[in-house]
């Protein structure tokens, strides 16, 4: 568990600046700074989950298993969703110009911030609950 405890403080202020960033103004520089912040709370709750997955039994390897995975445990809802994220993190990556960096910080602030605040507060609570038992 002390994996996913460390992932999940590192979890925890990856969201804080995440959401921060949300209130951000309107131009290039605080684009680039939203994308790298959707891109690495994105990667981090993938390894809080695949963390927690491996704790209890269920290790997983690649993006499209993890989330599946997780779903099937009970930590996510739709692994379609955040197989659909992996994608958009994945445009936002190789491909740069400003009309994709629009589209993906639309869903970045959109439906993600929402799915990753749910899956943190449910991490947040697993998490407590499995520590009483250690």
């Amino acid at each position: 568990m002390s994996k996913s405890r460390d992932v999940l403080s590192s979890l925890e202020r990856a969201m804080l600046k995440f959401e921060e960033s949300s209130h951000f103004p309107d131009d290039e520089v605080h684009l680039d700074s939203q994308i790298q912040r959707f891109e690495f709370t994105f990667e981090l709750c993938g390894k809080l989950m695949r963390a927690m997955l491996a704790d209890g039994g269920n290790p997983t390897f690649g993006v499209n298993l993890t989330f599946r995975t997780a779903a099937a445990a009970g930590y996510i809802d739709n692994p379609r969703e955040w197989i659909d994220y992996a994608d958009t993190r994945n445009k936002a990556s190789h491909v740069y110009d400003e009309e994709m960096a629009r589209a993906v910080l639309a869903v970045a602030l959109g439906p993600f911030i929402a799915d990753a605040r749910k899956f943190l507060t449910f991490a947040q609570t697993y998490l407590a609950k499995n520590n009483d038992q250690d």
